[in-house]
């Protein structure tokens, strides 16, 4: 009998493919599997959908190939909720379930260039750079060649190969991540205690035969009844002989074993338990309602609205306490990596090992280990950013969601561009689970759920209460004029004579200060004092930033690195100078006017080292610095007891942007940031730094009126048709020549407009506030429709499919619920 599968492909096509699946594969595969399967002349990794397909007699199949997995590695449960994930941000289902898989473990094809002439026709017109790097190496990748600063497009490699230079190459690699496995020794039943072996030195004569005995008392004494082989031989300094002789008089044996790769601060550890502190009013009576929800085991999600230090986190775990009562498990979602290690240990200080932690920054050996793990029910918590919400724990009773306002739980590129709060939630109405969704700054879809009442509002409008006190004071907050100050003279690079002296005084109080500067490098602007010449990027359409640390000039956007020239390629002055200033400016500053100051940055440049984030975080924490200075890694639910300022460099960044949402993330950011201050005994304070002081941001800021400012926000977007009282959808065009891009994007705006009613608006096309990244030029439409539409995914579902295929270097995506077109 044929044995057929339907599997789902991690390319944008909405299909799944049939084939036939041989007899010799039958026993290891099943609905979840990865297979090797091919389409047309490429060959992909798939995920099986299901089994013994029917398909017509004279329909013709193409066979799998081979199987990547043991086994299947997506569960039914993850299965159904990706599929909704394909269904409603329109994107093909084996994408979804790609992003549920960590990376590394499919089988993938690379692209490689092989240098096919030498002779000066074939190079014609072609980057003399990239001419010396193939002649010097003879092929190359698309990704090596980036790496050493050679940015070449599709539209160039194309032309390359027609003229006869360079021939393409596709080559299938093996998966990045497997199982590790290590050799062990394994003691002979005669041999296992520690007085056996001890027995045994009077009858060994060698030094190092007896220094591997001790070694084995010692681990077998310590609990290691199988130690690790490479471990012992380092230890006793013995070579394979000495072993070797062992394993002849069978005194042990050598085995192979599986090694689980586990972070360091993952491992099992001593740490002390603590137990939850006496909850004020607002407290219990959230623990109360979430308890008791939790415990009739059926769907509710939770707005979790407390201010900033007002004990969400010991909600939190007073509801995990709960779910794991019942024999549940849960899953905890944070916006940054950086406040993975302060929530680990809090969450590992109540429930030990049991916690596990799922993020990009792991090494994939580490990640792959820790997924599989989680499969096999080895742990009870799954914390991370947006990926873990697709973590394949079992028995999921609760999903925690913090700072649930927080735009990077969106997914912008590759697909799924999915909402970790949204898939949150439907996670738990399939598992018939409790969702939380927690911020002291809820977004304005979150408030208006609770409004239509599919949401339940919990306020906490206290914080913790402290020594002394009924509740602990929020922060003053006090606006500082940077117009005003440059007049005044007051100014010192990007600080103000205020800040300053603030910053002075807690440092004579051993206090500490936490500063946000939202723009990482050392200045945004490398700029030509005598003709005004800027060096930009030759990807992408932005000036590059200057890194003072490196000496380089870097682009943001698509990492291009080069070093700064040293006169003007425009009028050959060298008389180039930084404007502007990003942390590492702002520390350079620091460490000028404070001397004995202990002052630590933290930014994407600073925390690529494995651990970063941790050793940055638990030195300050340990009060080994005295001022912390980041973006808005530092903004964001960090607990300090000696923070008692917070300064914002430059509060307008965000309110210059041409984006509907700038003034709610703007409010959202500086309101996280200014929690971070007085949270303990210590009275706090913040001082903004701004060009607009009165901007009604900043004015309801001053007076913590968060829920002022949402309502009226609300009541601008209500009366414009925007989220949450409306839907938007975006169409991002990209590719090149830049003619081709807006010939494509017009041709989606007509095709659009002829197909939705007219209670739709197409915005656009326009290009973005970047046009070019990555030799691709940029369009973007919107699609503003009414919130009584109903049929808006399906109706635009029917558009791509009528829409132009992508054509070379030409790309179309969809990005619903999209948050920001910049």
């Amino acid at each position: 009998m044929l044995r057929t599968v339907r599997v789902a492909l991690p390319i944008p096509v909405e299909k799944e493919y049939t084939y036939e699946l041989p007899g010799a594969l039958e026993a290891s595969v099943g609905v979840g599997s990865l297979v090797l399967v091919p389409v047309r002349a490429r060959v992909y990794t798939a995920i099986v959908t299901e089994l013994d397909v029917k398909v017509r007699p004279e329909v013709n199949l193409r066979r799998v190939r081979g199987v990547v997995s043991d086994g299947p590695v997506v569960n039914t449960e993850l299965l159904e909720l990706t599929r909704w994930i394909a269904r409603y941000y329109l994107c093909a289902w084996g994408e979804a379930l790609q992003a549920a898989l960590p990376a590394g473990m499919q089988t993938k094809e690379k692209v490689v260039f092989y240098l096919d002439s030498e002779s000066p026709a074939a190079w014609e017109n072609i980057s003399p750079r990239l001419y010396e790097h193939m002649v010097k190496y003879r092929q190359a990748t698309p990704s090596r060649l980036k790496r050493v600063g050679l940015r070449i497009s599709d539209e160039e490699f194309t032309k390359a190969e027609r003229q006869g230079a360079l021939q393409r190459i596709v080559e299938l690699e093996s998966p990045k991540v497997r199982a590790k496995m290590d050799r062990f020794i394994s003691l002979a039943p005669a041999f296992e205690t520690a007085t056996a072996l001890r027995d045994l030195i009077p009858q060994l004569h060698g030094t190092k035969q007896k220094a591997v005995i001790q070694e084995l008392i010692r681990c077998v004494e310590s609990g290691d009844a199988e130690p690790l082989l490479a471990s012992v031989r380092q230890n006793s300094s013995a070579g394979l002989q000495t072993i070797k002789t062992f394993e002849q008089r069978a005194i042990f044996s050598i085995i192979e074993k599986r090694v689980f790769r586990i972070p360091e601060w993952m491992r099992p550890t001593d740490i002390p338990r603590s137990k939850a502190p006496a909850f004020h009013k607002s407290q219990a009576k959230a623990v109360e309602v979430l308890q008791q929800a939790i415990e009739t085991q059926e769907y509710r999600t939770y707005v979790l609205h407390g201010v900033t230090g007002s004990g969400k986190t010991e909600v939190y775990l007073a509801a995990l306490e709960k779910t794991f009562a019942l024999k549940q498990t849960a899953i905890v979602l944070v916006p940054e990596i950086s406040l993975t290690p302060q929530t680990v240990q809090r969450f590992r200080s109540r429930f030990g090992d049991t916690v596990a932690v799922l993020h990009s920054r792991m090494a994939q050996g580490e990640r792959y280990d820790v997924w599989e793990q989680i499969r096999a029910d080895r742990y009870r918590i799954v914390i991370g950013p947006r990926s873990a919400i697709l973590a394949p724990i079992q028995n999921l009773g609760l999903i925690i969601v913090d700072e649930e306002h927080d735009g990077s739980y969106k997914q912008m590129d590759p697909a799924p561009r999915y909402h970790a709060r949204d898939v949150a939630v439907m996670r738990a109405r399939m598992r018939r689970a409790v969702c939380i969704l927690g911020s002291a700054t809820p977004s304005l879809e979150s408030l208006a759920n609770v409004a239509q009442g599919k949401y339940t509002l919990l306020t906490m409008p206290d914080r913790v209460p402290t020594q002394g006190r009924s509740a602990a004071a929020l922060p003053s907050i006090k606006i500082i004029d940077l117009c005003e100050e440059r007049y005044k003279n007051n100014l010192h690079g990007a600080l103000s004579m205020p800040l300053i002296q603030a910053i002075g005084s807690r440092l004579e109080r051993k206090e500490q200060v936490i500063l946000l500067q939202n723009r990482r490098g050392f200045a945004p602007i490398f700029e030509c004092q005598n003709c005004g010449f800027v060096p930009r990027c030759i990807a992408c359409s932005v000036s590059m930033t200057y890194h003072q640390v490196k000496q380089q000039l870097k682009c943001h956007y698509c990492g291009f690195v080069r070093s700064p020239p040293a006169s003007c390629p425009n009028c050959g002055a060298a008389a180039f100078a930084p404007l502007g200033s990003g942390t590492q400016r702002v520390f350079q500053d620091l460490s000028e006017l404070f001397k004995g100051a202990r002052i630590l940055r933290m930014d994407r440049d600073s925390t690529q080292a494995k651990n970063a984030h941790h050793e940055i975080l638990n030195a300050f924490a340990d009060y080994q610095a005295d001022i912390l200075i980041g973006t808005q890694m530092v903004a964001k639910g960090l607990d300090f007891g000696r923070v008692t300022l917070v300064g914002v460099i430059n509060c307008d960044v965000g309110l210059r942007l041409p984006d509907f949402r700038s003034e709610e993330r703007t409010f959202q950011l500086l309101m996280q940031v200014a929690g971070r201050a007085g949270r303990a005994d210590l009275p706090g304070a913040v001082l903004l730094q701004t060009r607009r002081p009165k901007h009604p941001v900043f004015l309801s800021l001053m007076k913590h009126d968060f829920n002022g400012y949402a309502q009226q926000l609300m009541k601008e977007r209500e009366a414009l048709g925007y989220p949450p009282f409306g839907r938007i959808m975006g169409v991002q065009v990209r590719g090149a020549p830049k003619r081709n891009v807006e010939r494509l994007a017009e041709k989606w705006r007509k095709l659009l407009l002829e197909q939705l009613p007219s209670t739709v608006s197409v915005l656009g096309p326009e290009q973005p506030y970047i046009e070019r990244v990555e030799h691709q030029y940029r369009y973007f439409l919107m699609i503003k429709a009414p919130k009584s539409y109903r049929t808006l995914h399906e109706d635009v579902r029917m558009v791509i499919k009528m829409a132009p295929s992508s054509m070379p270097n030409l790309h179309a995506s969809i990005n619903v619920d999209a948050l920001e077109q910049v």
